[in-house]
Parts: C-alpha cells; structure tokens; sequence
C-alpha cells in the first residue's frame, strides 16, 4: 500500500506544478469574477493536499519523524475538497466517454459562436479533447485512490501526530 501511495504521491506532485501555474493564472482573473473564486479555492485545495500529503510521507512514514496535529488535520481538510474535485473529474469524464455526442455537440456550439478558423480540423480538435478527458480521467481516479489511502494511513500513523512535537 506504501509504494502504491508513494507513486501515485510523485505523480500527483508533479500534476500539481501545473494546477499552480493555472491557480495563480486565474486567481487574478477571480479577483475581478467571483463566480471563478469557488474553482479557484479547489485547485488551490488539491494542490496544498498534494503537497501536504507528500510531507506527511517523506516525514511521518519514511523519517518516522512526529509532526504537528494540525498537519493531519489540514491534510484531512484538503483531503476532502480533493475528494470532491475527483469525484467531479472522474465522473465528467466517464460522462463524456460514453457519450461522445456531447463533446461534438458542444465544439460546433462553441465553433458557431466564435465564427473564426480553429487553425485545425474538428477531428484533430475532437482527438485532443479526448485524450485530455482521458488524461482527467486518470488523474482523478489517482487522485481519490491517494485521498483514501491517506486517510487509512492517516488512522495508521496517528502516533506520528501530537500538539507539541518537540517533546
């Protein structure tokens, strides 16, 4: 269960890189659109989970090193908005593999608003959004595959957690 957590933990990092560039991109842009605000805090959240789990790991599991309380408990905080975002993702996902109408429907919608030139044809348009949606896919089952491993090894290693760790 370690090495499984341990590799999706590394995978899940180095999505993050990337959903902070996107975070900091739009966060100027919610600033001025509150609407946006909400998706902005659960980007922001997955990404601090990212990186608060993978502490958790190279801390508490490999070094066997006591961390604060508040660690686990802004892991399990993050863990849940994570939890949501996965189960967002891997949900519209699989809605839009078993129907792929939709995705066509809704580029000729988007296609006819706009009235300009992709600058590529729809099938080369059509495959890139499926391999991303694919791509969303995996991410999220990673995702909430690591958000319930974290929370048994959370249970697991709750003697690694204490208020003053110094002691």
């Amino acid at each position: 269960m370690i090495t499984i957590y341990r590799v999706i933990s590394y995978f899940l990092l180095f999505v993050s890189f990337f959903l902070i560039l996107g975070v900091l991109g739009f966060l100027l842009i919610a600033l001025s659109n509150p609407a946006l605000l909400l998706s902005v805090f659960v980007a922001a959240a997955v990404v601090l989970y990212s990186f608060s789990s993978f502490k958790f790991l190279r801390k508490g599991i490999d070094r066997q090193q006591v961390m604060k309380k508040r660690t686990k408990d802004f892991i399990k905080v993050n863990a849940y908005v994570a939890l949501f975002f996965a189960t967002m993702n891997v949900t519209q996902s699989i809605a839009i593999i078993m129907e792929p109408n939709l995705l066509k429907d809704a580029i000729n919608q988007v296609s006819a608003i706009q009235k300009q030139d992709m600058g590529m044809s729809e099938e080369r348009f059509l495959s890139i959004i499926n391999q991303l949606v694919w791509g969303i896919l995996i991410y999220g089952v990673a995702l909430l595959t690591h958000v319930l491993i974290s929370f048994k090894l959370l249970k697991l290693y709750s003697d690694k957690f204490t208020e003053n760790p110094d002691v």
